[in-house]
């Protein structure tokens, strides 16, 4: 291989691009499944797409490497939608606007997509590419709905695994890190019918509680690094009014983002029988508590504004409710690691807030996200949850748990692919298992003998408006991928 940096930059970015044009939030990639499929067909693989969406394309090993191993190179289509406070942003239908700089490629005001588009456009680069570097038979898997479920994943034909004795997921966060294991999840959903009363005058004056500035993040990769959750600490903020004897009443209350997203941002709108000047003062005591609550996280700010006066509270049980099952739902770590010095073992996260118009009336829904390297761990989150639902008047929904992904002893791809890192970039990866969530533990699952790794390109702050991809880092994990290969 004698391939040009900037060259493979350039071509990795168109690929990038297009998929920026489609939006493609968890749960709506027909649009983008319809393109890739015809991509893959363009560049000569044989493509095909299960019930469910996910993708599969497959190219011929090059002449005189028939013998050599299929090696599957695996990615998901979908992307966590996220926009800065104040951006008109719709994920159903608006595309990605790419602001591309010396060194990095973030987006105009949302978050990026660099997960999982940048490992899908890798792998077509390569696919493209295949003439100039020796391989056998190639396989592209695009998993659909990772984000929200790992549905695609878990839902993947085992025959599409079975004739490849390793697979290589494209869909890690730092270039120099080999992952071999990973958490497992499980989606926990809290539901209460919400009932409305109409207000008098008599009530008090209409604000909007506002939480901004938080860093938020990916909740398995950034849930040790001491971030603030707005959702809980708007909770916080409205235990702090009831605790200074303000009456208030609760109009609407909402959060987040997305379920494995740290939620950077929250509000509220109450009615209260108190002036502006001493919700401010409140309002000013919290934001102080956060800066010692969250040193790492000390720009949040918590602001208070005269609003338009609502047509309905929430009634006041609902409201009680509401603040009970937030503010004893764990967030943060839970546990470290017994066994890997440093990782989190268990942790969770409330990723969002959705409430009804009371208008039309409807039910609240808290969206709750566990991990755990501990499938029994999981198995207790589920449990205490429908405790906390029951004492606390919700209904919760649980969807299947992903599982988690153990290391393997003596895993020769992971041996190789080091060994081939080390030798094209003067330095060893670093190896070892991570707290976030990846397709794997559902490949492993259905796969037992399946030798897996995951790699990726170095990207900071995803399922953040501030994503950030580093450019530099692309043709390291096209030429690590293409020289494994080849050593195997």
């Amino acid at each position: 291989m004698n391939w040009n940096n900037a060259e493979i930059i350039d071509e990795v970015i168109e690929e990038f691009a297009e998929l920026a044009k489609i939006p493609r939030p968890s749960g709506h990639e027909k649009a983008v499944g319809d393109y890739l499929e015809n991509r893959f067909r363009q560049l000569g693989a044989e493509a095909r797409r299960d019930e469910t969406g996910n993708l599969a394309a497959d190219v011929a090993a090059s002449a005189g490497c028939e013998d050599m191993p299929r090696v599957i190179l695996q990615s998901h289509m979908d992307m966590v939608c996220v926009a800065e406070p104040g951006k008109v942003f719709d994920p159903l239908t608006d595309p990605i606007k790419l602001i591309r700089g010396e060194d990095t490629l973030t987006a105009d005001g949302t978050s990026l997509g660099s997960d999982d588009g940048t490992g899908i456009s890798i792998i077509l680069y390569l696919f493209k590419h295949r003439d100039e570097f020796k391989h056998g038979p190639i396989r592209a898997i695009i998993t659909v709905d990772e984000e929200s479920g790992m549905t695609g994943a878990g839902a993947l034909a085992a025959e599409w695994l079975a004739d490849a004795p390793y697979l290589i997921n494209c869909d890690s966060e730092n270039i120099d890190e080999l992952t071999i294991g990973s958490a497992g999840s499980i989606g926990m959903d809290f539901l209460r019918e919400i009932s409305f009363e109409e207000i008098g005058p008599e009530e008090g004056s209409a604000y909007e509680v506002k939480l901004s500035g938080f860093m938020g993040g990916h909740s398995g990769e950034c849930i040790g690094l001491g971030r603030a959750n707005a959702i809980r600490v708007l909770a916080f903020f409205l235990t702090e009014l009831a605790a200074a004897a303000v009456d208030y009443r609760l109009a609407s209350f909402r959060g987040g983002h997305a379920r494995n997203a740290i939620p950077d941002e929250a509000s509220a709108v109450i009615v209260a029988a108190a002036s502006e000047g001493e919700l401010r003062r409140i309002a000013a005591q919290v934001t102080q508590k956060l800066k010692t609550l969250y040193p790492a996280d000390n720009r949040g700010i918590v602001t208070v504004a005269a609003a338009k006066r609502p047509t309905a509270v929430a009634g006041a049980e609902d409201t009680l409710a509401l603040i009970e099952l937030i503010t004893n739902l764990h967030t943060g770590v839970y546990s470290m690691s017994t066994v890997v010095p440093g990782l989190v073992e268990s942790s969770a996260n409330i990723g969002q807030v959705i409430w009804p118009e009371a208008e039309n009336g409807g039910k609240a829904r808290v969206i709750f996200f566990p991990r755990s390297s501990i499938d029994e761990r999981l198995a207790e989150f589920r449990m205490s949850g429908a405790l906390l639902a029951a004492a606390t008047g919700w209904q919760m929904e649980a969807e299947a748990p992903a599982p988690g992904w153990a290391p393997r002893a003596n895993s020769r791809l992971a041996e190789v692919m080091n060994r081939v890192y080390q030798e094209q970039n003067s330095s060893p990866m670093k190896v070892g298992a991570i707290h976030a969530g990846l397709e794997c533990g559902f490949h492993a699952q259905k796969a037992p003998e399946l030798d897996i790794v995951s790699i990726g390109v170095t990207t900071r702050d995803i399922h953040s408006p501030r994503e950030t991809l580093e450019l530099n880092t692309i043709p390291t994990e096209v030429k690590l991928i293409a020289g494994t290969i080849e050593e195997l």
